[in-house]
């Protein structure tokens, strides 16, 4: 947590650097789940005592999960987006080749 203030700033001075952009990424995965593993430590030592907590009400990892997955989509769908559209239209040409080359056999 506490790079994150480095991380922005680094951010705010260079905007269209990449590295940046998945320094801060990784920062934030890595906060969630170091949350993650404090809580589930915390939660393994002390066992016997009740839990009426919120976040004792998920199955384990629920959490993790949930923030992890949803800063990576809030933050970086751009990227995110444009992999998958890479991804489709490379599946697109493939098939697109294999059918024009069935076609040239028969």
């Amino acid at each position: 947590m506490s790079l994150f203030p480095f991380i922005t700033s680094w951010v705010g001075r260079e905007p269209m650097k990449i590295l940046p952009e998945i320094t801060y990424l990784l920062v934030g995965i890595l906060s969630v789940g170091s949350f993650h593993l404090m809580d589930r430590e915390l939660r393994r030592l002390h066992s016997k005592l009740e839990r009426e907590d919120l976040t004792h009400t998920f199955p384990a990892g629920m959490l993790f999960s949930i923030f992890g997955i949803s800063f990576a989509l809030v933050w970086f769908y751009a990227p995110i987006v444009l992999i998958v559209v890479l991804i489709l239209v490379i599946f697109s040409y493939v098939i697109l080749l294999r059918s024009a080359n069935g076609k040239s056999r028969s």
